[in-house]
């Protein structure tokens, strides 16, 4: 009964917004044992709905940390606020297994001096996350059943050569 969170904070985002929310995605995810998911959208694009996992959007919530604190999986834009509410989190683990919460963070790409990139490279290099792009996110539950983390070389983002 996994429960996943994805928060793009208060800009847009809707190439993750419609990532997370496409059949693929949705597919992988009920796969995975997932059968929930919540979807911050912020200015951006509302989800499509799914027939496959139950999906609640929303623009913003007061209550992030709630849904955090209940999430198995939060996939999350590079935002320091959302983050560090994560890292925050009683349940939190890095480097513990599958079952336990785990942070995958996408950059956002698009905004402007792509500043969310130096907050990814630590995040990063400290193992603290997995990092994706939005079009490599279909392929993060492999590397989570695996155990990957976060710098091996085989799975990490070169962060310099892909968004920058």
């Amino acid at each position: 009964m996994g429960h996943l969170v994805v928060s793009i904070g208060s800009t847009q985002f809707n190439e993750l917004v419609c990532q997370v929310s496409s059949e693929s995605f949705i597919e992988n995810a009920k796969k995975n044992n997932f059968t929930r998911m919540s979807i911050q959208y912020g200015h951006g694009f509302k989800p499509k709905q799914s027939s496959h996992i139950s999906i609640t959007s929303f623009t913003f919530t007061d209550c992030l940390q709630n849904l955090v604190d209940s999430a198995d999986l939060i996939i999350s834009h590079a935002g320091a606020g959302t983050i560090l509410d994560v890292l925050r989190g009683d349940t939190f683990s890095a480097r513990e297994s599958y079952l336990n919460k785990v942070l995958v963070v996408v950059p956002n790409t698009e905004l402007m001096d792509n500043h969310q990139v130096e907050l990814v490279e630590t995040l990063r290099m400290n193992q603290l996350c997995y990092v994706s792009r939005v079009e490599d996110l279909n392929s993060i539950f492999e590397m989570i059943k695996e155990g990957t983390k976060c710098l091996e070389p085989s799975y990490c983002v070169d962060v310099e050569k892909a968004f920058l």
